[in-house]
């Protein structure tokens, strides 16, 4: 997860379907929680 760390939201794409709907889930989880974040920080 290092590598997502230090990429933008902005540039981050949004979480594509890859068969796990666990998977999937968590990472809409994680890409919302970056999005509130970086809002919040401005």
């Amino acid at each position: 997860m290092s590598e997502h760390e230090e990429t933008s939201v902005e540039t981050e794409s949004k979480p594509e379907f890859k068969g796990c709907v666990f998977c999937y889930s968590a990472e809409w989880v994680y890409y919302g929680a970056r999005k509130g974040i970086q809002a919040i920080r401005r």
